[in-house]
């Protein structure tokens, strides 16, 4: 016996059963366009704000969003390229002289933000220990990976060993 969908009695449905025919993933498809053509901008924008921020099931406190603000305004800019030209653009860790360089901050940037309750990009941009070149240091892009790799061992160490006590 079938459902209506056409999905044999006992047969998985949903995420977990075989994808669709091609024909009626065109026509699922199809419908969804001709839903969406009928709404009016307004209807639109407002379906999408429904989804945003702490509406979002992606929602995770809004953090990532400042970072990436402050890693695109031109301050950040203007300091990621002193700390190149303090280091002559050279790794500090192995040496090497140009090629792909990141400007990497001593006191991890999402700390400093934390310690300093940094909340919005103007406090931010006024803020000197983000801006601070003693902080910076450049490193290639291979130490710059090994460097948030043996940061992150060392905070799994941690972790283990704050469980055992």
């Amino acid at each position: 016996m079938a459902y209506k969908t056409g999905i044999p009695a006992g047969q998985k449905r949903g995420r977990m059963s075989s994808p669709h025919t091609p024909e009626r993933a065109k026509r699922m498809s199809d419908g969804v366009k001709r839903a969406w053509a009928r709404k009016t901008p307004e209807e639109k924008f407002e379906l999408g704000k429904r989804h945003r921020g702490p509406n979002n099931y992606r929602w995770k406190g809004g953090d990532g969003n400042l970072n990436r603000l402050i890693r695109h305004t031109f301050r950040y800019k203007e300091w990621r390229d002193a700390v190149f030209r303090k280091n002559n653009y050279t790794c500090t860790d192995c040496g090497k002289r140009g090629g792909p360089l990141h400007a990497h901050h001593m006191i991890p940037f999402k700390d400093i933000i934390d310690l300093f309750e940094i909340r919005t990009i103007e406090q931010a941009i006024l803020s000197k220990e983000l801006w601070d070149l003693d902080n910076g240091f450049t490193l290639c892009e291979p130490c710059h990976d090994r460097t948030h790799e043996n940061y992150r061992q060392i905070v799994r160490e941690f972790v283990a060993m704050n469980i055992s006590l």
